[in-house]
């Protein structure tokens, strides 16, 4: 669910830049006092994301696997980014009515990514240099490896996800 929810936060910035008059301290100061309650839970979200991404790639047990015929998925994360035109074009963050609606939205697409096993759709990935990728088992392959590095090597030590049967690191 972390990584559903990361892959919001480049919203979560473009949201705040939107509402900015200029770019300035004012602005942001301005922009933060408008609903303050609002953009400390935005932070503290993102934050914890954040810090369980770095768990997810860091942290799970190490495997030994072969992958054969890798494609890139990584035009189905470039789809995911439309998702989030909505929110941006909608949202008013000094009305509570607005905010509920798109947290309603945020959250009918998240059960959805959720329960479809589409925990890799996430654009931070792409922007911190991630490349996902799918073989023809239907493992999941998130790597900064090209797509070339897995059909010159075999046996690859990879980190398996405890809890994405077939997604690896």
């Amino acid at each position: 669910m972390n990584l559903f929810i990361s892959s919001y936060i480049p919203l979560y910035i473009l949201i705040f830049i939107n509402e900015m008059g200029d770019l300035n301290v004012e602005s942001v100061l301005e922009v933060y006092n408008k609903n303050n309650i609002f953009w400390v839970i935005i932070f503290a979200f993102s934050v914890v994301s954040i810090i369980s991404m770095i768990i997810f790639f860091n942290f799970n047990h190490t495997k030994r696997n072969t992958f054969e015929n890798v494609e890139s998925i990584n035009n189905d994360i470039l789809d995911y980014f439309i998702t989030y035109i909505i929110p941006l074009i909608t949202v008013d963050i000094t009305k509570n009515t607005s905010i509920l609606v798109n947290l309603i939205i945020f959250i009918i697409i998240g059960i959805y990514y959720i329960e479809s096993d589409l925990m890799y759709l996430n654009i931070l990935l792409i922007f911190v240099g991630y490349k996902v990728y799918k073989d023809k088992s239907d493992n999941i392959v998130i790597s900064r490896k090209d797509k070339d590095y897995f059909k010159r090597n075999n046996n690859i030590l990879c980190k398996k996800n405890w809890k994405y049967e077939n997604l690896y690191s």
